[in-house]
């Protein structure tokens, strides 16, 4: 599946949406890994991507709150599993 590409204003939402992240520049993803705002896209130490809480294949959407901010390495690591949830 082709990856979608988010405008910055959105990238923005997802980041703030994340109660961790929020005001911030950096946090720490769901999988505690720590990721920087001006990281987006980027596969290097802090970089991020969005991930989608419920999958695309699964039914999900691309509603703010079906969006978090995830390291590049954790996504890769979820993917498409629905076992998965974002943090409370």
């Amino acid at each position: 599946m082709e990856r979608k590409k988010f405008t910055i204003n959105k990238r923005l939402d997802v980041w703030n949406n994340d109660p961790n992240c929020k005001g911030r520049k950096n946090c720490k993803d769901l999988f505690g890994r720590e990721i920087k705002l001006d990281h987006y896209n980027l596969k290097d130490q802090y970089g991020w991507t969005i991930d989608h809480v419920k999958p695309l294949a699964f039914g999900g959407g691309d509603e703010i709150e079906n969006l978090q901010p995830l390291h590049w390495k954790s996504n890769l690591e979820k993917g498409d599993s629905p076992h998965f949830c974002k943090r409370l």
